[in-house]
């Protein structure tokens, strides 16, 4: 018998991100398994895949709700993407100074890159944040599956981030528009993973409590 703990990683996204109400009976049966000699990679694997069927079978129980939540996440994604921030980024003159100011100096992460990634990291934190407080009963997987939407919308820069990949093994100018591409890739739906589970996080600790 293995006397080794199993990935901690492994063990908080799971007491975490869990969607059905067994985690912790999951969670000592998987420990056991462990125990009796499983390797670290079929731990990652029964993690995955727990996660992925707990939220199929929220999805499944209140698609509804699903479509509710991710209908208002783009909601609010679109008042700010395609209202708001478009009208602060191209027709406000200050802003205009300073957009001018980035293409000839700083490209490509430059001031408003940097306004860009704030206020839109924010609106997502509230977005998951309001997706939570709107779906209390199944907040875990509304907010899992909001954050998945936004993500796979944002998967666009895929090709993108292996353009500029490949040309930086060459060309070290490059390294800065990849690292660009990859925060427009990961951080829309950070934000809102984390928005919405920041205040259950201390909560579900149930990591410490195994045998």
């Amino acid at each position: 018998m293995s006397t080794s703990q199993p990935p901690p990683a492994a063990t908080r996204l799971l007491e975490h991100l869990y969607c059905r109400p067994n985690n912790e009976s999951l969670m000592g049966d998987l420990f056991e398994e462990y125990c009796q000699g499983r390797s670290r990679v079929w731990y990652w694997k029964e993690v995955a895949e727990a996660i992925a069927l707990g939220l199929c079978q929220e999805l499944a129980d209140h698609p509804v709700l699903a479509v509710r939540a991710i209908a208002l996440a783009w909601a609010a994604r679109y008042v700010y993407v395609y209202s708001l921030a478009r009208i602060a980024f191209t027709h406000v003159s200050p802003w205009a100074a300073l957009q001018w100011l980035w293409w000839i100096s700083l490209r490509p992460v430059g001031l408003i890159e940097m306004f860009w990634w704030a206020t839109d990291s924010a609106v997502c934190l509230l977005v998951g944040w309001t997706v939570a407080r709107c779906h209390r009963a199944s907040r875990i997987a509304m907010v899992l599956v909001t954050a998945i939407s936004i993500f796979l919308c944002q998967v666009r820069e895929i090709p993108w981030i292996w353009f500029h990949a490949k040309n930086a093994f060459t060309n070290a100018r490059f390294l800065p528009y990849l690292v660009t591409d990859f925060v427009a890739l990961i951080l829309p739906s950070l934000c809102v993973l984390v928005g919405g589970l920041w205040d259950v996080l201390p909560k579900r600790d149930f990591a410490n409590n195994l045998p």
